[in-house]
């Protein structure tokens, strides 16, 4: 873990008390698989998003082009859509929401939450709310807390200009489902996105 950690190329900004997880007798840690049919589609309430703003038509009153969603022009550069139509947010961390992977590994323990996908270097989220900064996809670099409270994880990623994503992650022990309650906010978007994704417990 120490070598994954100082390959991450990680700077610590700011660091409080340690909130024992453990002592609260809740853990994320296991398995998990994406539950599709209990999970938002997050195509669909990006595209929601994207339309939800004002039309305004630019140009001479005639032939003009018309602006869509949150004030963009079709297929003007800034912007930019998938293959499917729905507008794409930059980045890694809009990536990991938008097009879940359909398994995760959680590793916990007193300190830190280690989420694992097959996309590469593991999500490593300290429990006692320092700030963590890395490079974004803007020149201003993304930073990250991270807080543990009542048998729950909230992650705050503020992404240089791009935006912020929150995500909170709950136990469902009576389901033994791991529930990701995510809001995403971003200048391409007419109003803050809020996706639900489910996972049920992997063999």
């Amino acid at each position: 873990m120490r070598h994954t950690l100082a390959g991450l190329g990680l700077v610590i900004l700011a660091a409080g008390s340690v909130v024992p997880a453990a002592a609260q007798g809740v853990s994320l840690a296991g398995t998990w698989k994406l539950n599709v049919k209990e999970s938002d589609d997050p195509r669909v309430k990006i595209q929601e998003a994207t339309e939800a703003g004002p039309s305004v038509r630019s140009g001479m009153s005639s032939g003009g082009r018309v602006r869509t969603g949150a004030g963009r022009i079709d297929g003007e550069s800034g912007g930019g859509k998938d293959a499917g139509g729905v507008t794409s947010l930059p980045g890694p961390d809009f990536a990991r929401i938008i097009k879940p992977t359909q398994i995760i590994s959680v590793e916990q323990n007193d300190t830190i939450v280690v989420i694992r996908d097959e996309r590469g270097l593991p999500q490593i989220y300290y429990l006692d709310g320092r700030k963590v900064e890395e490079a974004g996809v803007s020149t201003e670099p993304n930073v990250t807390t991270a807080k543990w409270k009542d048998g729950k994880l909230t992650v705050e990623r503020q992404l240089g200009g791009t935006g912020s994503i929150r995500e909170v992650f709950v136990l469902d022990a009576a389901k033994k489902r791991l529930v990701v309650e995510a809001k995403l906010t971003s200048a391409q978007l007419a109003k803050t996105v809020q996706i639900r994704r489910v996972y049920d417990a992997g063999s």
